[in-house]
């Protein structure tokens, strides 16, 4: 193991009032993509502004989903071995 490499052994869980903030903030998401949505449709110079936050706000509503179904990215930290750290060096 090398000096500073740890494993990481714990997993964080939504509680209740998480469960609900990350429902409002789904919804409140979704339904402001869509208005960005009609809008970028509807109007004519400002298309892209509206396409961008449209983008932003479904993008953020997946991330939101993903967390509120448990699906979320879990970073554990690994031991590198010797014989790994010797075939990344090349030594």
């Amino acid at each position: 193991m090398l000096p500073g490499s740890e494993v990481c052994t714990t997993i964080e869980e939504v509680g209740s009032t998480g469960v609900g903030s990350l429902t409002i903030a789904f919804i409140i998401l979704v339904i402001c993509g869509c208005c960005f949505l009609y809008k970028a449709v509807n109007s004519g110079a400002q298309k892209k502004y509206y396409l961008a936050a449209c983008f932003i706000a479904v993008w953020a509503s997946l991330a939101d989903f993903a967390m509120l179904a448990g699906q979320g990215w879990t970073v554990t930290m690994a031991a590198v071995s010797s014989s790994m750290l010797a075939t990344w060096t090349g030594s």
